[in-house]
């Protein structure tokens, strides 16, 4: 038997994905998949109920693309985007600016204390 494809698009539905285009996917430990979008929106995807959880992030935290997401504890990711860099904490649902008005493409955590930061305009 074959694989099964299936599109998900933006609707009007709150467990719809938040946006159509999608610059990151991330699965944290809990085999959760988080989507982050164009318009700086940020989704998890519930593979039982096969909908979407849509994550608001506030504060200084800008609507711009979403680049990259990594967990780096149970409740903590680090988001990348053109704006900066974030650290969310999902039980106090607290935003965090690590870095701003850098826009960050990508980065590496290289330990607990180190992050190699790929950035657009501004080196690494």
């Amino acid at each position: 038997m074959g694989n099964t494809v299936r599109v998900y698009n933006k609707t009007n539905e709150a467990t719809s994905l938040p946006d159509d285009e999608i610059h990151c996917l991330y699965e944290d430990s809990k085999k959760r998949l988080w989507i982050g979008t164009e318009n700086g929106n940020l989704a998890i995807y519930n593979r039982i109920k096969d909908s979407f959880t849509r994550i608001m992030l506030t504060g200084t935290f800008k609507k711009t693309q979403i680049f990259k997401i990594l967990e780096i504890s149970p409740s903590q990711y680090y988001i990348a985007n053109y704006q900066g860099l974030f650290l969310y904490n999902e039980q106090t649902k607290q935003l965090k600016t690590i870095l701003s008005k850098i826009p960050i493409r990508d980065f590496y955590r290289v330990d607990a204390n180190h992050l190699f930061v790929a950035t657009e305009g501004n080196a690494v």
